[in-house]
């Protein structure tokens, strides 16, 4: 039985046109474009500062202060973190701060950023955030304004030598927006064999108001010094003078302060025909350095020289080398080296004068608070 051509043409043309559907893929669904997430802006907020870094991360946590550039900021899960200024994108206050902006102005309220501009609400200050000089507990509650450290070291050493030696030292500073106080001391007692062989004292205080970016006011500068072994039963002076910050950056800090005073000693002995206690005008040079060297570990350095007539000892100088390594959020390792020097001790009633330098190392532990 023969098929007509006609019909065999047909059907492998039916063949080839099935198998070429069959061969086909099924188009696939097309894929959704991905959004770039952003997290949203926190709400206002009564009981958290929130800043936003310039990588887009949120902060939760307490804004305690602006100095040198470094924002202080406690967070709530990652503890107190020191930021680079620069790196601060947005920022929101849940209590009133104080700013010191431009040349010496200030201002007190809620904070908040737009447009690269720091805003005080409920003023008309906005301010670019380059100007920014410093920032401060704006609450009327005092102890925000406060900081401060404690550090000591005792050795005892027993048997055939009867040794007790105690170096202290403490700092505190109440710091607002306008303002610095900053109070020090340093202490050191020693006893070898049940004999005294050395109790020494030192304390000052100053009080600073900025005045511009790069410059302050110090109207007044306290020294308090005591050591009968330099043959000083007591040793006062005050001054005044102006300062200037050579270096203000995240990382270093370098001030030089200048300026007259008046100082008064008594002196534990004298020749009979000298008198006990002696009085000067002075001049006061000093300066101070601090750097971060890195996350954990600080430099501070300080050097201060008196000037005065020959009967107070033409020229008295003091030097601090500190080195704080941190071991917690509060406790340091503290390597510190004092120098001491008087240029022209007095005599006691025997005539002998005192070593000019003293110098001591003193390795502790350093509270901070």
């Amino acid at each position: 039985m023969r098929f007509p051509r006609s019909l065999i043409l047909a059907c492998g043309l039916l063949v080839l046109t099935a198998g070429s559907v069959r061969a086909e893929t099924p188009a696939e669904p097309p894929i959704p474009a991905i959004k770039h997430w952003l997290p949203p802006t926190p709400a206002a907020d009564s009981e958290w500062d929130w800043i936003q870094l310039t990588s887009g991360e949120w902060l939760k946590g307490t804004l305690r202060s602006l100095e040198q550039d470094v924002l202080d900021f406690d967070s709530d899960e990652l503890g107190i973190l020191e930021l680079d200024w620069e790196d601060v994108q947005l920022l929101m206050s849940a209590k009133p701060m104080a700013i010191l902006y431009g040349d010496g102005a200030t201002a007190v309220g809620y904070l908040t950023t737009e447009n690269d501009q720091l805003v005080v609400l409920g003023t008309d200050v906005r301010v670019p955030l380059k100007d920014v000089i410093s920032i401060a507990k704006g609450t009327p509650n005092e102890k925000d304004l406060w900081t401060g450290d404690i550090a000591l070291t005792i050795n005892v050493r027993t048997g055939n030598v009867e040794q007790q030696e105690l170096n202290s030292s403490a700092k505190l500073r109440r710091k607002t927006a306008l303002s610095t106080f900053r109070f020090s001391y340093l202490g050191h007692y020693s006893y070898f064999d049940s004999l005294e062989n050395a109790n020494d004292h030192r304390a000052s205080g100053t009080y600073d108001i900025r005045l511009i970016r790069d410059w302050f006011f110090r109207p007044v500068a306290v020294n308090y010094y005591r050591d009968p072994y330099q043959n000083i039963d007591h040793e006062w002076s005050v001054g005044t003078g102006m300062g200037y910050y050579v270096m203000d950056e995240s990382d270093i800090t370098w001030i030089v302060t200048t300026g007259p005073g008046y100082q008064m000693t008594r002196f534990s002995e004298t020749p009979d025909d000298e008198d006990r206690t002696v009085d000067s005008a002075v001049l006061f040079l000093s300066t101070q350095y601090e750097q971060e060297l890195s996350d954990d570990v600080d430099l501070e350095g300080s050097y201060q020289v008196i000037f005065s007539d020959e009967e107070s000892g033409r020229a008295k100088h003091h030097a601090e080398l500190i080195l704080e390594v941190d071991l917690t959020d509060k406790l340091d390792l503290m390597v510190a080296v004092y120098w001491d020097r008087t240029e022209k001790p007095q005599q006691d009633d025997e005539g002998i004068a005192p070593t000019p330098d003293d110098a001591q190392l003193a390795v502790g532990l350093n509270l901070e608070f």
